[in-house]
């Protein structure tokens, strides 16, 4: 893909690993900081396996307090099970709505519902304090997102009192081919140099690297950098063997280009490609 003239990622040569679906957001903001983007989808999302819990769960939507949706992926499930069941946003109105970040926020509003709270972190650990925060003993709470999803969350909100159910919304695999470039033309310009950053923005998105290259060489630690979105990503891929060369402090799409320009500018990721 191209890149623009200037911009504090000028010369760089990016990988990005998001979907298809989702990549679009990341693409436009690295190619304006300068940055020649490379696109290597290592997950993809697809319907959850088996639809009627979720199904179960938004037919007695009145039973629940809040609705906590994780992911822009999430929003979409939600959405496209209500339409299923002819219902829509205005059946939301009597609940409360949490969303872990700006993304999510930004599915929501842009299907017509205000979400009720969005914690200062986009992180679900955060989102959990802020829950819990709103004194939710008692309350049942409705959890909507992927099987992959941190277990913290939900033992935090019960943790507090609250009753939780959760439920697959959506789930995450491995892309068998999805477009983007073939695993062996990535491994070879890894091995070239020719890659100077990786990015990943979730935990799926490490994992789905791993198995798409077949592993990680230890020689591409010192060819290509890893930015991760924020530290449960972070985690994930000091658990895969991953380097971390950047981790953003502000889990964002946004958050994660301005730590790798910024990284950039103190000569952690010189010129490439």
């Amino acid at each position: 893909m191209g890149r623009d003239a200037g911009g504090r990622l000028r010369g760089q040569t990016v990988l990005v690993t998001r979907s298809h679906d989702q990549a679009a957001e990341l693409v436009a903001l690295l190619e304006t900081e300068g940055a020649t983007v490379r696109l290597f989808p290592t997950i993809e999302v697809l319907p959850a396996q088996d639809p009627r819990p979720l199904e179960d769960a938004l037919r007695r939507l009145d039973t629940f307090r809040w609705l906590v949706l994780t992911s822009p992926n999430g929003v979409g499930a939600v959405q496209q099970r209500l339409a299923d069941l002819g219902k829509g946003a205005l059946d939301l109105a009597r609940l409360r709505v949490a969303a872990v970040g700006p993304g999510t926020a930004r599915a929501l509003r842009a299907w017509g519902v205000e979400p009720d709270l969005v914690p200062e972190r986009f992180e679900t650990a955060y989102l959990a304090e802020a829950l819990a925060g709103q004194g939710i003993e008692g309350e049942a709470i409705l959890v909507a997102r992927s099987p992959l999803g941190s277990p913290e969350l939900v033992t935090r909100l019960r943790a507090a009192g609250a009753r939780v159910t959760e439920v697959e919304a959506y789930r995450v695999a491995t892309p068998r081919e999805e477009g983007g470039e073939p695993p062996e033309k990535v491994r070879e310009a890894l091995d070239r140099g020719e890659l100077g950053w990786v990015t990943l923005t979730s935990p799926s998105t490490a994992t789905g690297l791993v198995e798409r290259l077949g592993g990680w060489r230890k020689e591409w630690s010192g060819r290509a950098r890893v930015a991760c979105i924020g530290p449960v990503t972070a985690r994930r891929c000091r658990e895969l063997g991953l380097p971390v060369d950047v981790e953003a402090p502000v889990s964002s799409v946004r958050g994660l280009v301005d730590a790798m320009a910024r990284a950039a500018s103190m000569g952690k990721g010189g010129e490439n490609g």
